[in-house]
Parts: structure tokens; sequence; C-alpha cells
């Protein structure tokens, strides 16, 4: 049945339609402006995060590196822990954006070791 279902998934990975359901990225812009789009970027080396450093999203060609996954609903806890974040010249809006963002990223994070994290 395991090797049933496997097939299935293959089979389904190869569907337009489907094959962002079988993939753990997706693109943060599909309608954006690729020039104005920034992306904050955490290096990860020898399992210590890196200073992060403000790029421009660089399109299809890094969506693996970006491993940005929409969250499902409004208030859901993306798979990964990445999020849009959009600034806000009003101070009270950038702050709630700001505390949005962290709650998303907390919610992404188990509390013990995780995939992200050596603990």
């Amino acid at each position: 049945m395991i090797e049933s279902f496997y097939r299935l998934g293959k089979a389904l990975a190869k569907e337009v339609e489907m094959e962002a359901y079988f993939s753990p990225w997706e693109n943060p812009f599909p309608r954006g402006d690729r020039d104005k789009c920034k992306v904050l970027f955490f290096p990860i080396e020898d399992g210590k995060v890196k200073p992060y450093q403000l790029e421009p999203f660089k399109g299809q060609a890094f969506l693996k590196r970006y491993l940005y996954r929409k969250p499902s609903g409004a208030n859901g806890a993306p798979i990964v822990p990445t999020a849009l974040f959009y600034p806000s010249n009003k101070k009270e809006e950038h702050e709630s954006s700001l505390e949005k963002l962290m709650g998303r990223l907390e919610r992404a994070i188990p509390d013990q070791a995780s995939l992200y994290f050596n603990g």
C-alpha cells in the first residue's frame, strides 16, 4: 500500500496543477516586480545562524535557497520558518507587522530540537 501511495504521489507531482503540493518551497513573489522585491536572508553555516543579509529577490533559480512556503490561512503556522513582511511608514502598523511576523516564525519552530536548530 505504501508503494502504491508513493507511485501515486510521483504521478501527481508531474501534473502542472498539482506540482506545488509536492515541493517544500514556492515563489514568495509570483506576480511581484522582481526589481522591487527584497529578501532577508539568514545564512546558516556549520549549524550557526550568521548575520542576515538584505538581497534582491533572484527569482526561480533561487527558490530552493529561500525555502518559502505560504502559511495555510491568515494565522496559520508556516511549514518552514519563513514569512512575508510588509514594512509600513506608520509606526503602529510597522510594529504590528513585526509582531505578526515573529508570531508566525515562533509557531513554525518547535520548542525542542528540530530540523532547523541543533539543541
